[in-house]
Parts: C-alpha cells; structure tokens; sequence
C-alpha cells in the first residue's frame, strides 16, 4: 500500500508516518522547502518537495497512491491565507485523489468545527453537530469549509473519504510549543500560566498516537467510509490538573495562576476596547465566546469511533501525560540543568575520599587549590613522569608521595578519586588505568584526541560502574549559569541560534609561549587538532549545551601567520539541528581577546560574556512602539554592564577576583555528585559531542 501524508514534518504527521510505516505501508510526504525534514529522511519517508497551493506539486505527489491523508493545516495569518490553504488546497487535494482513483482520503479536522457558541458547562457534542454559525476563529472556519467539501466528493464523485476530529493534542515528538495543549489557558510570562473560571474545568485530550491509531483504523475498515469520527480521550482530566504534571514532571518553577472567569472577561472586553481605538481589529484570542472555551468543561462522544472501527483510547490519560513531561524533561535544551547556588555549593556527606592527581603541568593547580578547601578530599599522591614538574608541585601543595606513573601510584595506594591534568594524548589510557582500577575519574579537556577514545573512556566507566566526569568548566561560570535557568524558565522562548566565540589575542600577545620556536614540539600541537583543540573545548562544550544534538557541521579556516607552528589560525564552524543553528569562533588574532555566548531566540537573545563579565539580556518593551523600545533597552544595557564592570572591579582591588571561579564550582559539584548522589555536572554526552564535532572539523580544514 502506498499512502501519500501532508504535514507529514509536523506533530501529528510524524506519528501519523510512523505507524503507518509499522504497518508496512509505503510512505510519501508533500513538505514544503522550508520544512524540517531530517527525521522523515531518517525513517526512510519518501520526501516530495512542494506546496499544496501548486496543482502540479499536487498531481505529482497523489500519483500512484492507494491512500491521501491530509494532516497539513494553516493556523496563521489572514482569512485568504487559511482559505487559499485550509479549503482550496484541499479542493486541489479532492480533484488529484478522484482523478488518481485514489482507494481512501483521510481528512484530519477538528472539533472546533463544531457549534460552540450557546452551549453550556458538561455539554457533550455528537458527531452530527451543527457546525458554528458564525465561527470563532480563522482556522474552525476553515476547517468546516474544507469538511462541507470533503463531504461533497464523497457524495458526487463516490470518493471514499473518512473525517477524523481530534480535540486538544498531546504526547511526545512534538517542539516546547506542544507542550501546552490548545484550549488549556493562556501564558502569563516565562514562568507562569493562567487558568481561567474554575479550577474543575476538563480540557479535552487527544494522545497524538490515539489519533494516529484512528488514522490507520479508517484505512482499514470500510465502515469509516463517509463518515465523521471525533477522536477524544475518554479519561477526564482537569486544567489545573495537566499543569500540575507539567510542573511535577518538567518545570518545577511554573506558577499556575487561577483568574476568575469575569476578571478575565473584563481584561478581555478593556483589551478589545484599546484596539478599536488604536484602529486595528481584536484577535479572537480575547473574544468573549473564545475565552468561555477556558473555563467551560465540554466532551465529545468517541462511542461511534470504537463501534465502526474498534478503535481504544489511551488506558491511562493520566499516564500519558507523565510520560510526556519525561519525553519533553529528557530533551530539555540546555541540558547541564543541575541547580546551582549562588554561595559555595555544600557537600552534605561526611565520608572522606582519597585522591590522586595525574599530571603536575600548570592546569593542577587549580585542582589542587580547590581539592585543598574541600574537607571531603584527601590529596593522597601525585604523579607525572616529569621529575622537576612532580616536585614542585610536591612542594607548593605539600604533598608527600609522588611517582613516575599512575600504575605505580594505584599498586601503593588505595585510591577512590583520580583527576587526568596531564596532556591530551594521555587522557584516554590514564582515565582507562583508573577507571578499571575502580577509581572515579575527572579529566581535563579536551575530553581524548578524538571521539573513538571517547567512547571507549565511556563504555569502560559504564563497565567499572564509575563515574567520569569531563572538565567542561565553561558550563560553571556563574553566568553561563545565570543564562541556562533564564532559558530554562523559557524567557528566551525556542533557542534558535547559537553563538559561540573564544579568542586568544596573539596578534598583540607575541610573549605567549604557544608562539616561540621551541613550542613546535609540545603536546598542544601534536593532537589532531593542534592548538585549536587545546581551547575549542570551552565554546563548543557551552554552545553545544544550548542547542542540543548537532545534525551536521561545517569548517572553514584561514592564515593570518599569527601562529607560525600551524597552517591556520582563524576557525569558524557552522552546527546545524533540526531546530536552530550554531557557530563557534576559534580566532587566534582578533583583539582585544573575546570570549562570549550569544543565544538568539523567538522571545528575546541573551549575551554573556566570560572575558569582561556580565550578561545582557535584550527584549522588547511590551505595548511600546519600538523606537521607543529599541532606547530604553540601550539604557538598560549599559546600567547593567556599568553595574557589572564596577562589581568586578571591586572585586579585583579586594583580592575576591577569582579567575577560577566556575572549575571550583564545577570540582565540588563533581564531589557532591560522588558523596551526595546529584547528577553530574557534565553530561558524558556533552563530552562525546564535542569531540565528535572536532573529529568532522578536522577532517574539512588544515590545521
């Protein structure tokens, strides 16, 4: 069977494809170019590129099929935008299916087609409603046009043509967007959402599997043919009760606001009145009869659906939904979500553990520092095979046992902790001795020199049950920090780019000794990635975080003979994922030395900047017209970098100026993890990440 599927790259449409395709149904979508298509590709869906306003992209895409179901909809815009989509597309849809014989045509609508407008609280709607008189909405006009006229060749031309109408969808597969179900209340800011009327009020639920069960059921059965199907949940469940589980299972800081039904009336009736006056028209959004549609408790009979076609709701709503909050929970962007105070994070255990240090170069002094101030750790040895290197560092921390090896060092200790500080190369099979040993490891960036020791570091400690911990510290600025709980709280909305950049300034820092002659036979060039891979682990771990799983990424480099040991000093990579775009900036000449975060989203965009410390965050004034807007936003930047710039500053004349500040945070939070049971504070994942993109950035520059 070949089944052809609009809004195939939707919510809906993604399930639709998939249960279809476990049937062994041959799939084709209709996507427009702008779609977002990588995870039909990955489901083997053939793809057809085209538009449902275009006869000829039409007649292509029906040609040769059994089954057309039509789950594309318009939901913005003007009238003649949803007419020239909603109903006349589906007139072109209508004509192609009864000329290509087409066996069945399976319309997605909705109950909003249904009359709403003088029904009471526990109104309970058959299929045979009237449709609204005088509809509500754009989109439930447009929807009762393009029923009347599947209805139409159904009777004229013997189409066998099946309607289905969900209520308000949920389920997984879908973006944050769907993470609220239409017809459940309204946003109220970043952190809040406001039920109207009374708390009891049902909302009507329909499990995106539910309908796609439907969908695959009115193929079947003949007795669906020429008939109108509502496909509702049975289980009733409140509006505060949904957000309720949003809360528990996804965002513990939402704050449920209950408005009276007349407050919100009355809110709705003044708004009306402000935009009559200003000229323009009042979204229906805050007309009366759309808001009663909040506060009322209305059902819609399935009896007919699970007589004709056997169709089963879901056994457990309430089941359901939790599982939905662990789908939207587990892909939750930016994942490093662990909770941070803002004074000295606080290991509540008692237990001591013994540590090793492996590798005594520049960077384990900051580990030791911060290991010295921890009352759970005691420095039991340190080792390197560099005899001058382990004695100093013996000496400046007081440590008294010292070896050439690690394996040395774990035949005459028993040693719970190791921390890897020494060269890239060494990372991956000194992080292997411990972790077999049965020693919890934190290694220092990069994680390996590519992304095959990588996962071998990880499968070892998966084995060993031990945990490994990669030192992306990056995350642990303060106000990287400050920046994901602003994107958790959702004030930025959905992220769609993210900019990355860190520079070392060598240009107008010739003394750096990465730059002398002798500097060509240390380890930082001799890994893949020369001396790029030493640094690109700070932008790309916190970019990474923010953006989520990376689909396809692309190089560029270029000389400015700024490094003379290599034959590039200026990267620029392009990350790519279904939702949003990333760029990460390695320049080894601009100056001054810049190290920042841009995160650009449908909301506001967010700048941190970890060089001159402080974070800016730009959005638009409410109800301000926007050159007015555009100003006070100006002023309010530079209170802030004024205010930050003079909090640093004392802090620098008091000596409380601590550059290391956020590889402190991150050690204490990788030994409350160990001592306390919290999560780690860098996900494996993130590591893997990132050196799987260094391993593709390699392959497509000269470094």
């Amino acid at each position: 069977m070949k089944a052809l599927v609009t809004g195939a790259s939707g919510f809906l449409g993604r399930h639709i494809a998939d249960r279809l395709q476990q049937e062994g149904v041959e799939i084709t979508a209709l996507v427009r170019p702008t779609s977002s298509v990588e995870y039909l590709k990955e489901k083997g869906v053939g793809l057809i590129t085209g538009d449902i306003r275009n006869e000829a992209d039409i007649a292509k895409a029906v040609k040769g099929m059994d089954v057309v179901v039509h789950a594309a909809t318009s939901k913005g815009g003007r009238w003649d935008d949803f007419y020239e989509e909603n109903v006349k597309g589906i007139e072109r849809l209508l004509k192609a299916s009864v000329k290509n014989k087409v066996g069945r045509f399976v319309f997605i609508s909705s109950v909003a087609v249904l009359d709403h407008s003088s029904v009471k609280n526990g109104h309970t709607f058959p299929e045979d409603a009237p449709f609204e008189a005088d509809p509500m909405t754009h989109y439930s006009r447009s929807k009762a046009e393009a029923e009347k006229l599947v209805a139409r060749y159904h009777q004229e031309h013997g189409l066998n043509t099946v309607i289905l109408r969900p209520a308000c969808l949920f389920g997984p597969g879908g973006g944050m967007n769907k993470l609220y179900p239409s017809r459940l209340g309204f946003s109220a800011g970043a952190n809040a959402y406001a039920v109207l009327g009374g708390v009891k009020s049902v909302v009507p639920l329909s499990h995106v599997r539910s309908v796609a069960e439907a969908i695959w059921l009115s193929i079947r059965k003949d007795a669906a043919v020429g008939k109108s199907y509502n496909v509702v949940e049975d289980e009733p469940i409140t509006r505060l009760e949904f957000l309720k589980f949003v809360k528990e299972g996804y965002k513990s800081r939402l704050k449920i606001k209950k408005i009276p039904f007349w407050m919100a009336r009355l809110i709705g009736w003044t708004l009306r009145i402000l935009i009559r006056v200003m000229g323009k028209k009042a979204p229906s959004r805050i007309q009366p009869l759309y808001l009663r549609l909040f506060a009322l408790s209305l059902f819609y009979t399935n009896e007919p659906l699970k007589k004709d076609l056997g169709w089963k709701p879901v056994p457990d709503v309430r089941k359901s939904i939790r599982e939905t909050m662990r789908y939207y929970a587990d892909r939750r962007v930016p994942r490093s979500v662990h909770l941070v105070p803002r004074g000295k994070v606080t290991i509540e255990s008692g237990e001591t553990l013994h540590v090793a240090v492996a590798g005594c170069g520049n960077f384990a002094k900051t580990h030791l520092r911060t290991l010295k101030q921890i009352r759970n750790v005691e420095v039991v040895a340190l080792c390197d095979p560099d005899p001058g290197a382990l004695e100093s560092m013996a000496r400046l921390f007081g440590v008294s046992r010292t070896y050439g090896s690690l394996t040395e060092l774990l035949k005459n200790h028993q040693i719970d902790v190791v921390h890897v500080t020494s060269s890239a190369q060494t990372h991956a099979p000194l992080s292997i001795e411990a972790m077999n040993r049965g020693c919890h490891v934190i290694v220092e960036k990069p994680m390996a020199i590519n992304s095959a020791e990588a996962r071998q570091m990880i499968k070892v400690s998966e084995e060993n049950n031990v945990r490994l911990c990669v030192g992306h510290s990056l995350l642990y600025d303060a106000y990287a920090v400050q920046a994901r709980d602003l994107l958790n709280r959702g004030v930025l909305g959905d992220v769609i780019q993210v900019e990355g950049w860190f520079g070392t300034s060598y240009s107008s820092n010739r003394g750096s000794p990465y730059l002398r002659y002798e500097a060509r036979d240390s380890w930082v060039y001799g890994v893949p990635g020369s001396l790029y891979q030493n640094f690109l682990s700070h932008p790309l771990s916190v970019v990474l975080d923010m953006m989520g799983p990376v689909q396809k990424v692309t190089a560029v480099a270029t000389y400015n003979k700024i490094v003379p040991h290599m034959r590039s000093d200026e990267l620029r990579i392009l990350l790519k994922n279904e939702n949003s775009i990333g760029t990460v900036s390695m320049s080894m000449g601009a100056t001054p030395r810049q190290n920042f975060l841009k995160v650009y989203g449908t909301k506001g965009t967010l700048l941190v900047d970890f060089m001159y410390k402080y974070i800016l965050l730009y959005k638009d004034v409410p109800m301000m017209p926007k050159v007015i807007s555009r100003q006070l936003t100006a002023m309010k930047q530079a209170r802030g970098m004024f205010f930050s710039g003079l909090t640093n500053l004392m802090k620098v004349i008091t000596g409380k100026f601590n550059l290391f500040e956020s590889n402190e945070r991150l050690l204490r939070l990788f030994y409350k993890c160990l001592l306390d049971g919290d999560p780690l504070p860098v996900s494996l994942q993130n590591g893997l990440e990132s050196m799987e993109v260094m391993d593709e950035v390699w392959k497509q520059i000269k470094v």
